[in-house]
This record gives C-alpha cells, structure tokens and sequence, in this order.
C-alpha cells in the first residue's frame, strides 16, 4: 500500500513539473507570436528597402514573403531526379526488429539520421523585379515544410545464411533493410519567412543587395504566424492536462494517508477481556 502512495506521489510531481514547464513553453511562444504581429511585414521588397534606409545600421528583423529563384547560376542538382534547387536533404531511415525481454515480442524499430542538410544562397523575389538575397536557410526553423520529395529509394535486407540468421537470433536483432529519401527546395516555390535582413554595400553608385538570414520559415507569412499561434495553444492545453492529471494523482495519493491519521487506533480502543474466577457460578 505504501509503495502504491509513494509511487502516486512521484507520478503526481513528475506531472505538475511537466505542466509547469509547458506552461513557460507556452508563455514564450504566446510572446514570440505578438513579437510577429508586431514585426514588419513586406511582400513588396521595394518598400523594404526604404525601410532598412531609415533603420539603425540598415538592419531590423523583418517579414518577406516571396517565390524562391535562382541566384546566378548556384543550385544544387539531384542526379536522381534531375531536378535543381536551392537547398537539399538527404535522410536514411534503418528498420529493425528486436526481441524485448519483458514482452516476450518482436518489435519493429526504425532509426533517422541526415546524410545531407545544406542550402545556397537564392533568390526570394517580389514578382516585381525586386529580391532578396536569403543565406542559411536550411538552419531555419519549419524548414522542412517547405521541402519537395524528389526521390526515395527502399534497400530490402541483405540476405543471410543460417549462420547469419542464427547469430540475429542470439544477439535479439535482425536488420530489416533501409529507406533513403531526398528532399529539395525547389524553384519557384513561393515562401514566408521571419528573420534579419540587411542592406549591404549601399553608397551613391549602388543602391546595394539586401541580404536576408531567416530564422523561422513557412508557405507563406500568414502560414508561418498560425503555426506560431497552433503551437502556444498546444503547449497550453498540454500544459493543463499535465497540471490538472497531476494535481489529481496528488489528490487520490493523499486521500489514503489522511485516512491512515485520521482512523483510530483498533488495539487502544479494544475492550480489556474479564476473566470468569472458579467460584464464580455459571448460567
């Protein structure tokens, strides 16, 4: 019983810590998304520029939103599908099955890793003659939603010999082949993004390139602010569930020890037996 209570009350904290801490995941991101609000917006670079003209040091953090071309003759090119682009992922994904002792079963696991993860520098263009320059965009955050699958190739296990397939068995795993897919940005691919911009090399015989370094990505800018605000609202509803799941747990622990405290001691209130003496007459 006691292991019980004491195993309530660990789950209880462990709980209420975890709401806590998404309650201030929660708060952090509810103020990032009213920092967005707040940050200028531009889908017009134009104007983006004559607003980095009257910033301090020709630099603000700033929205864009644009199509993605190519800048000269930069791209990266997937020989597998003949396709260019301006940032490319590779990722391969191993499948196995292992023997958990405690279930007595065979469970599938898969393992991700990254074989490649790198961008160019490109264009993000108004549609009106305009650009900007973005660098690093595959260090954003939401950079995969904006990636195209161009590729994928499953590998199906290497066969074995019965010594082979034996050792598996000893050892509790045995390989069950891989799954390799490559990712793009591709051209034209229209993008939303928060982050730094600045006017470099502006003098009176240039008007200077606006260099972009992105912080967060997304389709679009509108895009990008819903996915802000979805992710507060989970953070909060989890963060309720795990207080509330908590202080519950917590509840229903005590509710036995309290009982315990408040129940009265059996042997103190047991009456004392009378003992019949041999001269005494029975009924």
């Amino acid at each position: 019983m006691e292991q019980q209570v004491f195993a309530g009350v660990i789950l209880g904290a462990g709980s209420l810590v975890a709401g806590y801490v998404l309650h201030k995941l929660s708060d952090l991101r509810s103020e990032e998304v009213s920092y967005l609000h707040l940050v200028p917006q531009f889908r017009d670079f134009g104007r983006l520029r004559n607003h980095l003209k009257n910033s301090p040091g020709c630099a603000a953090d700033v929205l864009v939103e644009g199509v993605v071309e190519k800048l000269g003759n930069a791209a990266l090119y997937s020989e597998k599908a003949g396709i260019e682009g301006a940032a490319r992922l590779v990722t391969t994904s191993t499948y196995t099955k292992v023997y958990h002792e405690e279930s007595q079963k065979w469970r599938d696991l898969s393992n991700s890793m990254e074989n490649v993860n790198l961008s160019l520098p490109f264009k993000l263009a108004d549609g009106k003659g305009n650009f900007v320059r973005v660098d690093l965009v595959h260090n954003a955050g939401g950079f995969r939603q904006l990636l195209q699958k161009v590729f994928q190739e499953k590998t199906l296990p290497e066969q074995r010999t019965m010594g082979d397939f034996a050792t598996n068995i000893t050892l509790k795993e045995i390989p069950n082949g891989s799954l390799t897919r490559e990712f793009l940005l591709v051209f034209g691919t229209s993008m939303g993004a928060y982050g730094n911009a600045v006017l470099m090399n502006q003098s009176i015989f240039s008007s200077g390139e606006i260099v972009f370094t992105p912080k967060e990505v997304g389709t679009s800018i509108s895009g990008l602010i819903s996915r802000n605000e979805m992710i507060a609202k989970t953070f909060k509803f989890l963060s309720f569930l795990f207080l509330f799941a908590g202080g519950s747990i917590l509840l229903l622990s005590a509710i036995p020890i309290v009982f315990k405290f408040l129940k009265p001691d059996a042997s103190r209130r047991r009456p004392l037996a009378v003992e019949s003496g041999p001269d005494e007459e029975q009924p």
